[in-house]
């Protein structure tokens, strides 16, 4: 009974100290993500702070015993918020990035998330009820060296376990282009490749069809999991509204249906086109998210790929005065 009180202890308290630690290096997105959660705008600013340091103190409660019980508990409300929140936005049909590992491990809402907290619940409700256990140096003492053995293997193990189904994961939806490598960046004038693309209002939307207003169109390419892309996400919404009537944003998202009409309905943005296995952005050679890149409205690709939100915005601004100049062959 001690080994499982501990071990349960140690790792509850192994996975709020990532967690909080992740959330601690990506405050913006962590803040996109309690916004995305639709916490009131009154307290994004301080949960980002205070949500990180509640799951490290949640943790450092845990690893003591006369404070693990109060670990346990606060991590179950922890854990009770989450699932609240899961479920919440699982039922309006919206699958936000649940940032819970920060940039380390972030994916869309799902019941497998919710589950995964349900799961993690167990062991905390384990140790409130039925007590700390020993205290760490006390158990290593009174643990044979065998025992320490099987156990410290049984968790690198898990942990090597873990990884390497992440890896596959990741090298699998890296394939699932049919293992054709990245295209090269268009020169300047070339004409931009040629796509059809769903969008979030349910059309299949192609290159033509954007281009059919007279308008350029700057594309811009963001993925789920991606921080940089969240916090860029309300800036687009601002430029969208503010562009002039012959600059047009169009998102290209990496991301599922659902995601992209959440996405379209919570920053009222009209062009979110749905790229899931990133064939488009890797026609386009983009490899990196958030990126960009400027096509004429005659076609052809009048700028490089920039990356990052600064780049991004330049590459706007610029395209805006490009734009509003006045065009000698229209007289």
């Amino acid at each position: 009974m001690d080994d499982a009180l501990v071990i349960a202890r140690v790792g509850l308290a192994a996975v709020f100290i990532v967690a909080g630690v992740a959330k601690l290096a990506d405050r913006p997105g962590t803040r996109q993500a309690l916004a995305d959660f639709d916490v009131p705008a009154s307290f994004i600013d301080p949960f980002v702070l205070l949500l990180p340091l509640a799951e490290l103190a949640t943790a450092t409660a845990l690893v003591f015993p006369i404070t693990a019980r109060w670990g346990a508990a606060g991590s179950l409300v922890l854990l009770a918020l989450f699932v609240a929140g899961l479920t919440r936005a699982l039922r309006r049909g919206e699958a936000p990035d649940c940032h819970c590992f920060g940039q380390l491990h972030s994916k869309p809402a799902s019941r497998t998330t919710v589950v995964r907290n349900v799961v993690l619940a167990i062991p905390a409700a384990y140790v409130a009820l039925s007590g700390p256990g020993p205290s760490l140096s006390s158990w290593v003492v009174s643990t044979n060296a065998s025992d320490l053995w099987l156990i410290a293997t049984g968790a690198l193990a898990s942990l090597a376990t873990t990884m390497t189904l992440l890896l596959w994961r990741e090298n699998r939806r890296l394939r699932s282009t049919d293992g054709r490598a990245a295209a090269a960046p268009r020169q300047i004038g070339a004409l931009a490749p040629e796509f059809c693309l769903p969008s979030a209002t349910g059309r299949v939307v192609s290159l033509q069809d954007l281009l059919a207003d007279g308008r350029a169109r700057v594309l811009t390419f963001v993925s789920p999991g991606c921080g940089p892309c969240a916090a860029l996400l309300p800036e687009l919404a601002r430029w969208h509204h503010t562009v002039t009537g012959r600059l047009a944003l169009t998102l290209v998202a990496q991301v599922e249906t659902m995601q992209a009409e959440a996405l379209a309905r919570r920053h009222a943005l009209t062009d979110v086109l749905i790229d899931e296995q990133a064939t488009v952005m890797q026609a386009y050679g983009v490899n990196a998210t958030p990126s960009a890149i400027l096509v004429a409205s005659d076609g052809t690709v009048r700028s490089t790929p920039v990356a990052g939100r600064v780049a991004i915005e330049s590459l706007i601004r610029l395209a805006l005065q490009d734009e509003t100049q006045p065009d000698p062959a229209r007289g």
